[in-house]
């Protein structure tokens, strides 16, 4: 994240993020004038390996971490006997399910959580059939449900959950939208961060309080305070560039602020989003549309990202370093200024 874009420190961008996600993975969904939309907020956080990923994760209350990318670890699957096996996902029901080494998922992975992550539903089939359907109470209240399909071979899985992915880097098979169901966060520890790291001091923290009251009810925001959020989140975001396959992008980026504010909502006491709600979530604007752009860069410009923004490096200290000439520096740097990733 760029230096002249935070408003807030980096540790406590994290925090006040994670509580979203931790707060929202129960949460019925939030009505808006013209959709509604599912308050589970989900963060994608990319991160240099060794930089303390996975012991961030092992702080996150009323989580689940999983290491295994396959298909049925993601959604269950069906045994010989014909009984349900649960998934990491219903694990996590009504609570947060972490993906570490998120770098890892397969297509097949990807394919499952966007239906999962944008409807708390996903169809599977298989050559067995489902005899023994589970039986755990009222599912609804436990956040998930299995119902075998009408063939019998195969179920449909519902599950509340909120959603937080950590990886290395972000592949092509991530961008898109797979990319755009979460409020990405690059974070790139700096050399005195990463000393202090080896001391036994974490640069990065979670003081995240686990228990928040579950609604029965929805979120609302009325209309003015919808057109309010929209044109500010305009206004603030307008300048920052993406190529017409990419506006979807922006788009996204507007559901995640009408996600945290309803998160905000619900923190004071009430089901209705005000207008203070949404200036909380717009001070995550700059950052949200930032990221978006910062991780559809290619090898080089985010090399060269990274040496501005971590090495405060002059272009011919860059071209030196990367063994290419300052002209093609310079170039690169006027398209990252056009798109608004960097200001200098």
């Amino acid at each position: 994240m760029d230096d002249k874009k935070k408003e807030m420190s980096e540790n406590k961008i994290v925090n006040m993020l994670i509580r979203a996600s931790v707060e929202s993975a129960s949460q019925p969904p939030i009505k808006t004038p013209f959709f509604t939309l599912r308050s589970q907020f989900h963060i994608l956080i990319v991160m240099p390996f060794g930089t303390g990923k996975s012991s961030l994760a092992g702080h996150i209350p009323n989580s689940h971490t999983t290491l295994n990318y396959t298909l049925p670890a993601v959604v269950g699957t069906i045994n010989k006997e014909g009984d349900y096996i649960n998934s990491a996902v219903v694990n996590s029901a009504n609570g947060v399910f972490i993906i570490d080494e998120g770098h890892r998922l397969t297509q097949g992975c990807i394919n499952a959580l966007l239906s999962l992550l944008e409807q708390g539903y996903y169809s599977r089939m298989l050559g067995y059939k489902i005899k023994n359907p589970k039986n755990d109470g009222d599912l609804s209240k436990l956040g998930w449900e299995v119902r075998p399909n009408n063939t019998g071979n195969g179920f449909d899985l519902w599950a509340d959950f909120s959603c937080i992915w950590f990886g290395e880097r972000i592949y092509e098979q991530h961008k898109g939208a797979f990319l755009s169901r979460f409020f990405p966060l690059m974070i790139a520890p700096k050399r005195n961060d990463v000393n202090d790291y080896l001391m036994g001091e974490e640069f990065l923290s979670c003081d995240v309080k686990g228990k928040y009251k579950k609604y029965k009810n929805n979120c609302i925001m009325d209309k003015p305070t919808f057109i309010y959020l929209t044109k500010n989140f305009i206004t603030k975001t307008d300048n920052f560039y993406f190529s017409d396959a990419e506006q979807g992008y922006r788009v996204r980026g507007r559901g995640q602020l009408i996600k945290l504010a309803g998160h905000f909502a619900r923190l004071r006491g009430s089901l209705k989003i005000n207008k203070q709600d949404c200036d909380r979530a717009l001070l995550f604007a700059d950052i949200c549309m930032l990221n978006y752009q910062v991780v559809n860069l290619n090898p080089l410009e985010m090399k060269i990202f990274n040496l501005i923004r971590l090495g405060n490096m002059k272009q011919e200290e860059i071209a030196g370093m990367l063994n290419i000439t300052q002209p093609v520096v310079s170039e690169y740097i006027a398209k990252l200024r056009e798109k608004h990733i960097i200001l200098k």
